[in-house]
This record gives C-alpha cells, sequence and structure tokens, in this order.
C-alpha cells in the first residue's frame, strides 16, 4: 500500500508544480489557487498516512 501512496503524492507534486508554474497564465487565478490548495492538502495528508 506504502508504494501505491508514494506513486499517488508523486502525481501530485507534479500536479502541484504545474500549477504553480502556469498559474500566470490564466485568467481565473483565483481559481487556480483554489485548486492548488486542494493539491496541496492532499499531499499533506498522504504524507501525514506515509510517515505513520
Amino acid at each position: 500500500m506504502n508504494n501505491e501512496l508514494e506513486k499517488l503524492l508523486k502525481e501530485y507534486k507534479e500536479t502541484e508544480r504545474c500549477i504553480e508554474l502556469y498559474m500566470d497564465y490564466v485568467e481565473n487565478k483565483d481559481y487556480a489557487k483554489g485548486k492548488l490548495e486542494i493539491v496541496k492538502m492532499v499531499i499533506a495528508d498522504i504524507e501525514k498516512v506515509l510517515a505513520n
């Protein structure tokens, strides 16, 4: 299970990086910031599960 969570964590971190890189190019920055916050919360939750 940890292997699957680590893979998922890696994918979410890639998504986080992409959103951060391209946020300046979207019209609705508030929407992008909201999605980025959701991704960051998911990353934090996965990291907590992996730490236990």
